[in-house]
């Protein structure tokens, strides 16, 4: 049928349809739209949550023994086993002077020997440092003192690498006359050795003697040393130098821990304490770095003392309690690169330890009479009568606990237990301290600083705005508070650190008599406007802002004005100086106040945009309602206005702290970056974002560092997530509560 002869109501029909199913199809794709890119940012959020969560989860992760390989072993008991950084060799020590390295490639192994006479034997083995397998000092039966090592050496055969192991003994280490005694006088006991950067010292036993010799690493000479007057007549039961020679430590049979200061001028005594264990000790250990101390005892206690820095000096106190065992210890054996320790029982039972924050890594019946650490720590050897073991150890990350995160820990050199976060020092033997409580609570104290400004500036300027000034008042302020928010933070960080902490540094009198000022001004003037009739304030607005700014400029002029006279009549000359002297206050030029200001800035305009619609949005008629009934204009706002936008005012807050809990840059630039748990609004905080931002450049990717600062980033998007949770189940609760009257 020719168009022409369809009637026109038809012709409609047709086109309204055609239109409408565009119009649905549009919809939908609209719908389509929305509703993927709603699900697109919630799976975003999503994604991101389990790839940071993914990062940190090996932080939970124990430690845990691999894969052991089982090489040939003398049959004889061995005094000291160790292997080799590639972990190719594995050596053993026995009493006849062995030494049995066992190549775990080629499945061969080899015997070399010590130089000692027909009837002498090994009496004490001593691992430099208690750490180095391969440098060691042996004791004989008849008073023979040696030093040796092995040279590992790498090479190439046919594209295969291997290593091939050689000893070299320094001998005479000590030269008998110049120590004075005579061969075979008597059997070395026990004996310890440990080598500095300057000197090396090596101690021991011989008759129940304390003997002392310290050798000069540059000339390679050694002399003899006096033991303190206060040791005479005292037999040690064991003794351990520290890694670097400078430390001591003795045991006697009545239960005393004696720790000396060893230097070229002689030995002092520093420490003279009980162990703290109920019977006799039978292995003492240096860890890394000398300043921790650990005694085991014949019944299976383990007892920790560290060193501190104290108002009386340097003294030794009681650590972390370490689990114990059933049998007497044997060994005690300290990490290579940590605060690690095995300690070992007469029954073959092995425990792992991480010393600083007394956490047991790791149990396992490893049925040895000695053991060491492979040198990078990633391999424990085990050596007995007809053992010798190579096995892998798991250890990644043995300073995160618990108790190491949200805890308070005797650290070393620190008087107490102090929760502390200091990721890096100045050397291999420094020890982490990763608390995360200093990060969290620099974060709430920047946000508690900043609301504390912004809040009451912001509220007070909606209100203001929304329900008092004019219009042509309104049109102009608002969008400049807006434009505000557009500020770059690096900007703001910038002009705080560098600008305002200078400022408020030199007049931090004139600017706190300002803050009291004020107000002061304010209240003395309500009296005044209250006499001056309405209509000769001129246009309405106008007089509220003139008087305001004239009040404010001359508390302004006042307090510049007082302020020389407050710091040199009242204070002495200085407020800075008169809070440290007067009341311990310190005083830092980028403090809480000025990251308060500085972050307070960039959230005012936030608060302010989305308070100001929430009052602008109760109904006129229940404001003109109030009025009406004879309320003035303060009691329908508070009384009205107030609750009926008390929903989007406190979502306005939260939205604030979420942003403020949230900022890198201001509190970046505008703090010192000091990771200190101090309430002062004078000193400065490290923050949680702050801290990623510093540190992520400089850690190792997959190191305990690196994942705890992926904690941290889980820890503030879970801040930022319960935050707006509450927020938004709070702010529906009021919308209830208040629906009546909004």
């Amino acid at each position: 049928m020719p168009t022409s002869d369809i009637p026109a109501s038809g012709r409609i029909a047709a086109g309204g349809s055609f239109h409408r199913r565009r119009r649905v199809l549009a919809d939908r794709a609209a719908a389509f739209l929305i509703a993927g890119g709603g699900i697109s940012v919630v799976l975003a959020i999503l994604l991101i949550f389990i790839f940071v969560g993914r990062e940190a989860l090996p932080l939970a992760r124990g430690s845990q023994l691999g894969n052991t390989v089982t090489l040939t072993a003398p049959d004889a008991p061995s005094l000291l086993t160790g292997t080799d950084p590639f972990q190719d060799l594995a050596w053993s020590l026995d009493s006849l002077g062995g030494l049995h390295v066992a190549d775990r490639a080629r499945a061969a192994a080899t015997r070399l020997d010590f130089p000692l006479d027909s009837l002498e034997r090994l009496s004490a083995v001593a691992l430099e440092g208690g750490v180095r397998a391969d440098r060691f000092a042996l004791g004989t039966s008849t008073g023979r003192l040696l030093l040796a090592r092995i040279n590992v050496s790498r090479v190439l055969d046919e594209g295969a690498a291997h290593s091939t192991a050689e000893l070299e003994i320094l001998e005479p280490a000590l030269p008998v006359d110049s120590l004075a005694l005579p061969a075979g006088a008597a059997r070395v006991e026990q004996l310890t050795l440990g080598r500095g950067d300057s000197y090396s010292l090596l101690a021991w036993t011989a008759g129940g003697r304390l003997q002392l010799a310290l050798e000069e690493r540059e000339s390679e000479s050694w002399m003899r040393l006096a033991a303190p007057a206060e040791l005479e007549g005292l037999q040690p039961v064991d003794l351990a130098a520290s890694p670097t020679g400078e430390r001591l430590a003795l045991a006697n049979a009545a239960g005393e821990l004696l720790v000396l200061e060893i230097s070229p001028d002689g030995a002092r005594l520093l420490e003279r304490r009980p162990t703290g264990l109920a019977g006799r000790v039978t292995s003492l250990a240096f860890l890394i770095g000398g300043n921790r101390l650990v005694a085991g005892d014949e019944r299976g206690g383990l007892a920790s003392l560290v060193e501190v820095q104290g108002e009386t000096g340097v003294h030794w106190i009681s650590g972390e309690s370490l689990t114990g065992h059933t049998a007497a210890i044997t060994r005690l054996l300290p990490g290579p690169r940590d605060r690690s320790l095995v300690s070992l029982d007469a029954a073959g039972h092995g425990i792992l330890h991480y010393v600083t924050t007394g956490r047991t890594l790791l149990e396992a019946e490893l049925g040895a009479t000695t053991a060491s650490f492979g040198p990078r720590g990633d391999a424990l050897v085990l050596a007995g009568p007809g053992l010798l073991q190579a096995v892998e150890l798991a250890n990644p990350h043995p300073e995160v606990s618990w108790r190491a995160l949200f805890g308070r820990l005797q650290y070393e050199s620190y008087e107490g237990r102090q929760s502390v976060w200091q990721s890096t020092g100045g050397g291999d033997d420094f020890e982490p301290k990763f608390s995360l409580l200093p990060l969290i609570f620099g974060t709430l104290k920047g946000t508690f600083f900043a609301l504390l400004i912004s809040v009451p500036l912001a509220l007070l300027g909606a209100i203001y705005i929304s329900q008092f000034a004019p219009t042509w008042l309104a049109r102009s302020i608002k969008p400049a508070i807006e434009i505000m928010a557009a500020l770059p933070s690096v900007i703001i960080g910038f002009l705080a650190g560098l600008v305002f902490a200078p400022y408020l540094e030199l007049h931090f009198t004139a600017l706190l008599a300002f803050v009291v000022l004020l107000p002061l001004l304010i209240l003395a003037m309500v009296p005044v406007w209250a006499r001056i009739p309405g209509h000769r304030l001129g246009p309405k607005g106008l007089p509220q802002l003139a008087q305001g700014l004239v009040l404010s400029l001359l508390a302004l002029g006042l307090a510049y004005g007082l302020a020389p006279w407050l710091d040199s009549v009242v204070f002495g000359g200085n407020l800075i100086v008169w809070l440290q002297e007067k009341a311990g206050v310190v005083y830092d030029q980028r403090n809480s106040l000025v990251v308060g200001f500085a972050l307070g800035f960039a959230v005012i305009p936030i608060i302010f945009t989305m308070a100001e619609d929430a009052l602008s949005n109760v109904p006129d008629a229940l404001v003109s309602a109030s009025l009406a009934l004879g309320a003035s204009r303060w009691t329908t706002v508070a009384r009205v206005v107030l609750p009926g936008a008390a929903a989007g005012v406190f979502a306005a807050i939260m939205i604030g702290l979420g942003r403020a809990i949230g900022e890198t840059m201001i509190v970046l630039m505008a703090t010192g970056n000091t990771p200190v748990m101090d309430i002062s609004p004078l000193n400065g905080f490290r923050a949680m974002s702050a801290c990623i931002a510093v540190e992520i450049p400089e850690a190792p990717m997959g190191s305990t560092l690196y994942r705890l600062l992926f904690l941290t980033a889980l820890l503030l998007f879970l801040f930022t997530f319960v935050i707006n949770s509450a927020a938004s189940w709070i702010g529906e609760r009021l919308r209830k509560s208040h629906g009546r009257i909004s």
